[in-house]
């Protein structure tokens, strides 16, 4: 609405701008603590706006040097389509975590209704030490993300999956879904599994029948001709069946 200049990004944690020659910050309160804007409305909230995601804001006036403060308290409702999700995912033996920068209060409330018992409130740098950690663990991590501050825990996870159009999310991940239903995770999780499965049938196929039909050949039951024949029946034979794979539909 407003021209505004020198807008600046705090790493997730607030913003500042010059909006028709107001100085605006917005933030967490640990941006203007380290920021060290100074600040009279009280650091500590009320256990209501605690459980909520919170944003402080300070507006100072370009002459008098009055100010305006205060801060705007919400809560990010969660998708529907989540508790399917994270159901199916528990169901199937995967190890669920969040990795989140809310604050702890909040996070704990949404992870305790999904029924999640990992949980981190972090920065968005912090987001990639975690995974890299999940990984020196052993495990194999597909970390899905919907913001631009989940850039660097797309980028280091074994799959990145990025929800929406996001750039700078979908340029660090490896699988966009142009959608926000949650339940198409689950899908893509499912044919990945059938896709692998088809890709490991068609190896055993092919490598069983092509032993057996250099058995045969090596026992003189068969000519060179008859050899070359059944062996590019082999190979057909895989091509087709790993075909299978364009036709999946997950249920």
């Amino acid at each position: 609405l407003f021209p505004n200049s020198k807008t600046v990004h705090h790493n997730g944690a607030g913003l500042s701008a010059v909006i028709a020659g107001y100085q605006v910050h917005i933030g967490l309160r640990d941006y203007f603590t380290r920021s060290g804007i100074a600040s009279s409305y009280p650091c500590e909230e009320d256990g209501e706006v605690r459980n909520h995601i919170s944003s402080f804001f300070k507006i100072e006036m370009p002459n008098d040097g009055g100010f305006v403060e205060g801060y705007i308290y919400f809560r990010d409702a969660i998708r529907p389509s989540a508790f399917p999700l994270v159901k199916k995912l528990k169901d199937s033996g995967l190890r669920l975590v969040i990795l989140s920068g809310d604050r702890s209060a909040h996070l704990k409330k949404v992870a305790e209704e999904l029924g999640i018992r990992e949980y981190f409130s972090c920065w968005p740098h912090e987001k990639a030490r975690h995974i890299q950690r999940l990984k020196q663990e052993g495990e194999r991590v597909l970390m899905v993300g919907d913001g631009s501050n989940d850039s660097a825990a797309l980028a280091a996870a074994d799959v990145g999956l990025a929800i929406g159009a996001i750039q700078v999310a979908a340029e660090s991940a490896d699988v966009v879904l142009m959608n926000d239903d949650l339940r198409n995770i689950g899908k893509l999780i499912d044919t990945g599994a059938r896709v692998v499965g088809i890709a490991k049938r068609t190896v055993q196929y092919g490598m069983s029948a092509s032993l057996l039909q250099m058995a045969v050949a090596c026992a003189g039951m068969t000519t060179p001709f008859a050899s070359a024949c059944a062996q590019e029946c082999i190979d057909l034979g895989a091509v087709l069946y790993a075909l299978r794979a364009l036709f999946l539909q997950s249920e």
